[in-house]
């Protein structure tokens, strides 16, 4: 098993899905998805796919020694300031409206934390 067949296959768990339906939302093929599986490495193109979908860096998908998940701070930064500033300029109403209305979106397209 590879380190990034390993590391994707647990970016999958934590979100609660399997490999080939992330892969399929990607548009990744289950014959390309086999051949992860079987040791085979995916493109640059689609490790930094993969990482954007993740919000990882590619050094997270292909080293071993890059401890946890490790989010690029740059992007996060950037968007979450860019959200900010924008339910900054809304007034008080549309704001609280806007922010209730993103919960209910991430609510519904995220899955439920699996209980053991």
């Amino acid at each position: 098993m590879t380190i990034f067949w390993r590391k994707f296959s647990e970016l999958c768990d934590n979100r609660g899905v399997k490999p080939r339906d992330t892969a399929a939302e990607l548009g990744i093929s289950a014959t390309t998805v086999a051949k992860w599986l079987n040791g085979g490495m995916p493109n640059l193109k689609m490790i930094c796919k993969i990482a954007e979908y993740f919000d990882v860096t590619i050094d997270y998908l292909l080293k071993e020694d890059v401890p946890g998940v490790q989010q690029n701070p740059q992007r996060n930064n950037n968007e979450y300031r860019e959200i900010i500033d924008y339910l900054n300029s809304l007034p008080l109403r549309e704001r609280r409206r806007a922010i209730l209305e993103s919960i209910e979106l991430l609510e519904d397209n995220f899955p439920k934390n699996k209980k053991t």
